[in-house]
């Protein structure tokens, strides 16, 4: 596997592609964040394209915040894996170490609800209105399914926002990214008073 030590540049080229990051050979740069980047991948087991989501952890990194992306990684896989919901994005497989951790998903062949929130793009009444029927629909199953004793996890996305819904080329509407997600069991990744997401977006809990 891969290091991640390099920095990851917000580019469609991307330092990584043409790199493998375990079985994944990286093919292109999809999108970059704060601690991840998602990269365009090639599963030569299933011959199919996946994304990869790549946490960058080298000795540079501040050791509070290793321990921070740490705990976003385990966070969105320990929750994803137990969603199994066609409108949540799926979990395929993921690894973590001292240097580097990613997660393979789904490839949802689309964009996000980002591109329809300028002039000139916003959807219609009709269509804004059944993918908010369709976001509820995942927010609910999140919020009523249950581990393997039984156990109601009531898990709360906590971010719903553009960038965090997509919308497939078939017009199929997905959930992703629950990195900081909240669930009433010892995966969440809050204390008692401390706020994490996005004001605009913060959902009520």
């Amino acid at each position: 596997m891969e290091a991640l030590s390099a920095p990851i540049a917000d580019t469609r080229r991307g330092p990584l592609v043409g790199t493998k990051v375990g079985k994944y050979e990286l093919t292109r740069l999809l999108g970059s964040g704060t601690t991840s980047s998602v990269y365009l991948a090639r599963d030569p087991a299933t011959a199919r394209d996946v994304a990869v989501k790549l946490f960058s952890i080298d000795q540079s990194t501040d050791p509070e915040q290793a321990t921070l992306i740490r705990k976003f990684f385990l966070t969105e896989v320990l929750l994803a894996q137990k969603l199994r919901h066609p409108n949540i994005v799926q979990i395929y497989d993921s690894a973590v170490d001292d240097n580097r951790a990613y997660i393979a998903m789904e490839h949802v062949h689309g964009t996000t609800l980002d591109k329809y929130c300028q002039g000139g793009s916003l959807l219609d009444f009709k269509r804004v209105a059944e993918i908010l029927q369709t976001v509820c629909a995942a927010l609910d199953y999140a919020a009523n399914a249950k581990d393997l004793a039984g156990r109601p996890l009531h898990v709360v996305h906590r971010d719903v926002s553009p960038g965090n819904v997509m919308v497939t080329t078939e017009g199929r509407v997905k959930l992703i990214d629950f990195g900081i997600a909240h669930a009433a069991n010892r995966f969440s990744q809050t204390r008692a008073g401390v706020v994490k997401g996005k004001y605009e977006y913060m959902s009520p809990e």
